[in-house]
């Protein structure tokens, strides 16, 4: 099991708590696997990074720049994207990403990536359930991260199985969030 959102700078052993590995975006000597973390909307920039110097999560305040990024398989990875959406219906949140986006992802293997410190600290967990409704139907790879920026933020892998249980996963499918698609990018890297 892997947790491939550490944001912070800071010294821990993930194996404590039950990671293999992980990838640290302030520090890439720690990482599994380099790691680059992107917060832009410009695609000329984003176009400018390749899935191939490492793992790429993005994240994007623009709907068109996220759904750019899924049809040309610019990332590993969206994250953040339930920050983005905005609360116009009751039934269907704006979470961000709609079946449209989601089917791109699953077809360029772009991965959902939630972020257990944004839900925590933002409370989006209906967006995020959504969004992982939306991936279980497309078979989008889902990714669940800490998002540590410090340590005290770094969660125990039970604790992250039990968080995509909370958002509609079943135990099978949260653990497979913390292995999967991580496996296959790893794999990229260690030819």
């Amino acid at each position: 099991m892997y947790d491939f959102g550490v944001f912070g700078d800071f010294q821990i052993n993930l194996k404590k708590f039950g990671f293999d590995g992980g990838i640290f975006f302030k520090n890439p000597k720690k990482s599994i696997v380099p790691g680059n973390f992107l917060k832009s909307d410009n695609q000329t920039e984003i176009k400018k990074f390749s899935k191939n110097k490492g793992f790429l999560l993005i994240e994007c305040k623009d709907y068109k720049t996220r759904r750019f990024v899924a049809e040309k398989g610019l990332a590993d990875g969206i994250v953040n994207a339930e920050l983005y959406g905005t609360r116009n219906s009751v039934k269907f949140p704006d979470s961000g990403i709609d079946d449209k986006l989601m089917r791109f992802m699953a077809e360029n293997n772009v991965s959902y990536v939630v972020n257990l410190r944004n839900m925590i600290e933002k409370n989006k967990t209906r967006e995020i359930m959504f969004n992982i409704t939306l991936a279980k139907k497309f078979k989008t790879p889902i990714i669940i991260i800490s998002g540590a920026k410090k340590e005290s933020q770094i969660k125990h892998s039970s604790g992250l199985i039990s968080a995509g249980v909370v958002f509609g996963l079943n135990k099978k499918e949260a653990k497979k969030s913390l292995f999967f698609a991580q496996k296959n990018i790893i794999k990229r890297f260690k030819k």
